[in-house]
Order: C-alpha cells, then sequence, then structure tokens
C-alpha cells in the first residue's frame, strides 16, 4: 500500500500534543502540577477565608469552614487546573518552532507499507530523506481523529493520515487492517492508555 500526502505543521502539532499526553514523563509531571496547582488553590482560599472571617466566630468553625471552602474552591477548578500542564507544554513548543525561520514545512510524504514494515520519502524544499523501518521498530502507536502516530523512538513517530484525497473507504481500512496486523498490540494498548490520560 503507497499513500502520497503532505506533512503540516497542523500535522506536527498534533504530533507533539499526542507525545505530551502519551508520554510517561509528561503524564507524571502533569499529575505533579495538578497537585501542586490544587493544593495551593485551596491554601491561598483557606488563608483568605480565615482573614475575611470576623474575629468573633468561633474557631471551631473557622477551621472547618475554610477547610470546605479550599475543598469547593479545588473543586471548582479542577477541570480548568486538569489539561493545564499539557496545554503550557504545547504553547511552549508552538513558541519555540515559531521562532524557527525556514523551518522547511510543508513536506510532501510518499510512504509504503509492506508487510515488512514502513518506507517513507520525505522532501520539500529543504531537504530529502528516507526512513526505513520494520514493524517491530515500532514502540508505541498514537492516534487522534485524522491521523496515527507510529513511534520508534520516544519522541520520533511516522505520521500516517487516517484520510487523504487519494484515500478511499476501502483504502482507509485496508490501511486500519495493515495496522492491526502488525502493530495492532501496540494500537490498543495506547488507544487505552489516552482514554485514561485525558
Amino acid at each position: 500500500m503507497i499513500l502520497n500526502y503532505q506533512l503540516t505543521v497542523d500535522d506536527l502539532f498534533a504530533l507533539q500534543k499526542n507525545y505530551f499526553r502519551t508520554s510517561e514523563y509528561h503524564i507524571n509531571r502533569g499529575k505533579l502540577a495538578f497537585v501542586v496547582l490544587m493544593l495551593f488553590s485551596y491554601f491561598v482560599f483557606s488563608s483568605f477565608l480565615l482573614n475575611i472571617l470576623p474575629g468573633n466566630v468561633s474557631p471551631d468553625l473557622i477551621v472547618p469552614v475554610s477547610i470546605g471552602g479550599g475543598i469547593l474552591l479545588a473543586l471548582i477548578l479542577l477541570p480548568f487546573v486538569r489539561d493545564l500542564y499539557f496545554k503550557i507544554q504545547i504553547w511552549r513548543f508552538k513558541i519555540a518552532f515559531n521562532r524557527l525561520k525556514n523551518n522547511g514545512w510543508p513536506k510532501e510524504c510518499i510512504t509504503k507499507l509492506t508487510p515488512e514494515g514502513i518506507e517513507q520519502h520525505v522532501h520539500n524544499s529543504q531537504l530529502e530523506g528516507k526512513t526505513q523501518l520494520n514493524w517491530s521498530a515500532f514502540q508505541k502507536v498514537g492516534e487522534d481523529e485524522r491521523r496515527f502516530f507510529l513511534y520508534h523512538t520516544d519522541t520520533d513517530a511516522v505520521v500516517l493520515p487516517k484520510q487523504t484525497e487519494s484515500l478511499s473507504e476501502e483504502s482507509h481500512k485496508e490501511l486500519r487492517d495493515l495496522l492491526t496486523q502488525h502493530i495492532g498490540h501496540l494500537l490498543n494498548t495506547n488507544s487505552k492508555k489516552t482514554a485514561n490520560a485525558l
């Protein structure tokens, strides 16, 4: 099976987003950042309540009210704080990328999928490269609504579109079947991991 497509900056950002959300390192850092921000919001609100409550309020009442208020604030902020680490990482990557001049995007790709592996030819105005990988070289597989990410190192991946102008519905099914046949165990594992991380 041969795929002809163009890799764009959007594909690069989607790859980075998938990497941040599926990397053990970033998942653990995201959890730590979440706990720190929740504790911070709790202590700030508790301190605020202790300072605004009248002095004649019983100490037995001040502590439970401040604790309850801190927990309530933490719960209100929960949806906003949970994704904050990942959004900051993607934002930092975009800033670094935009500082590069002549970054060589978009890239034209011709990717050949065979029973042995993947052969990819990439070219643009600045480079021409060829990558050959056996199916056993892939460590994990990620996906979003529009792409598959086949990681052959912790950070490097072959990006395959799920749909292109030249990819019919039958070809799309053939692509998914081919990936399932050769690296399906990685595809299923990463889908569960992504679902747990979100």
